[in-house]
């Protein structure tokens, strides 16, 4: 239920979703769920059984990315959410911080001190640099 509300709370007609269920989601509730959401823009699955800290959930990511781009070739940003997830600001908000931020990772915050994820950082945005030529 949480994903449901998640879902209507961020939809918007401009944007892509990908929902992904585990392979052992019921039918009824993979059918009740597509026919609550009949928007072109969003894609409901469940094709990989995942499990928390196994790599099934790197491949579900990956084949999120990969549905995306076939859905829609010119989104700019991706936003991996759970069904726990909940915006504290506003979607409109999020939005703007994005349109704001055009071409920004925001994978790494650049501020934090530890001097391993200052390389991570640093070699992340030396690649983005040469447009991922090693």
């Amino acid at each position: 239920l949480e994903s449901i509300h998640l879902l209507h709370e961020i939809w918007h007609p401009h944007d892509v979703f990908y929902v992904h269920l585990n392979a052992n989601t019921s039918p009824g509730l993979l059918a009740g769920l597509r026919r609550a959401f009949p928007q072109p823009n969003i894609r409901i699955a469940n094709e990989v059984q995942g499990c928390w800290g196994c790599n099934s959930l790197v491949y579900i990511m990956f084949l999120g990315l990969h549905t995306l781009l076939r859905m829609s070739p010119h989104w700019t940003h991706a936003t991996l959410l759970s069904a726990t997830s909940f915006p504290i600001r506003s979607v409109a908000h999020y939005r703007q911080h994005l349109f704001e931020h055009q071409g920004k990772v925001f994978m790494y915050p650049s501020k934090l001190k530890d001097t391993v994820l200052k390389r991570v950082t640093l070699n992340w945005e030396t690649w983005l640099r040469n447009d991922g030529d090693q």
